[in-house]
């Protein structure tokens, strides 16, 4: 795969998985806590283990594309998943 799509997905991941937190907190959804945080310490090393070797600064573009995609999706998703309580 392409470095600048790998870059992509991991921080489409990293993002989905940080808004994801985000929600679990505010509305407290402790069984999710501890495989979320799992899933963001394994792709935050990958993304900071990419972004040392990256010769480019354009790889920012991808980081942001990727990330605003992921945050949109968590938002959508955590609603369904944790069919919120009133």
């Amino acid at each position: 795969m392409n470095y600048w799509v790998t870059m992509a997905v991991f921080s489409f991941a990293y993002i989905f998985l940080k808004a994801f937190q985000q929600l679990n907190v505010v509305h407290k959804e402790y069984i999710w806590v501890i495989p979320t945080s799992i899933g963001m310490g394994l792709l935050e090393v990958a993304m900071v283990l990419m972004i040392v070797r990256a010769d480019t600064v354009w790889l920012g573009l991808a980081t942001g594309v990727g990330g605003a995609c992921g945050a949109l999706l968590a938002m959508v998703i955590h609603k369904g998943v944790t069919r919120r309580r009133s």
